[in-house]
């Protein structure tokens, strides 16, 4: 199990490379257990959604399945405005009733999800990710934290992508900018499984081999540890 690395000192890629993932599906240890949770966080336009549907692709063999923030966030959206002392309440009423059905629903049980999402480093953005590690416990499941970043100059390049202009999804720098500014993204000081990746030279294709092997590597029942990647092609 790799140690983690400081990103500042980037290491020659032969010595952190993934390796190519088998597309059999290992036993996990416990089989008692469900199938993970994925939180993938990260400012908008780092590349979560791009990479959670490669990252899908290559784990087809864990029946992973991709729930993308746009399916928590738009019902509320449409039914509420943002500065609604009610749209908080909403959304969280919508992660609830989706987190239940994980929960309790055995047809779900043998599925790896992978969410993407925005949660900052605040009250409110604590509290979400505090729902999904709470579920995936009840769930009797892993719970396995991505949190992606990019420098703010990448960050605004990836942003003015034109399939985030077909997806209606942001693409004002200004405001990407002003949020760089005033918040931070949310890392968990006790989780276990993790992974801290930092995407600025990385191709989508070789953000999802870094995380699938992680996720691989937590099915297959690896010792816990907390990881951080650098730039594996600086």
């Amino acid at each position: 199990m790799p140690s983690p690395i400081d990103e500042t000192h980037p290491s020659p890629i032969d010595e952190t490379h993934p390796s190519p993932i088998d597309e059999t599906r290992p036993s996990p240890i416990d089989e008692t257990r469900s199938s993970p949770i994925v939180h993938i966080n990260g400012f908008p336009g780092t590349g979560k959604f791009t990479i959670a549907r490669l990252i899908v692709d290559k784990l087809s063999a864990f029946n992973a399945k991709l729930v993308p923030n746009r399916l928590l966030i738009h019902p509320a959206d449409v039914i509420l405005p943002r500065s609604s002392e009610d749209y908080q309440p909403l959304r969280q009423a919508l992660r609830a009733a989706v987190f239940e059905t994980l929960i309790k629903s055995r047809d779900t049980f043998d599925s790896l999800y992978i969410f993407t999402d925005f949660q900052s480093n605040d009250e409110l953005g604590r509290s979400v990710v505090a729902e999904y590690a709470s579920m995936a416990k009840l769930r009797n499941c892993a719970f396995i934290p991505i949190i992606i970043s990019c420098t703010k100059e990448e960050n605004l390049r990836r942003l003015e992508s034109a399939e985030r202009a077909r997806r209606n999804k942001l693409t004002d720098t200004s405001v990407l900018s002003s949020m760089r500014s005033d918040c931070e993204v949310h890392r968990s000081e006790d989780e276990p499984y993790q992974m801290v990746l930092n995407t600025t030279n990385f191709q989508p294709e070789d953000a999802a081999d870094t995380i699938s092997s992680h996720i691989m590597g937590v099915c297959v029942g690896e010792s816990p540890v907390k990881r951080s990647w650098t730039n594996l092609y600086s």
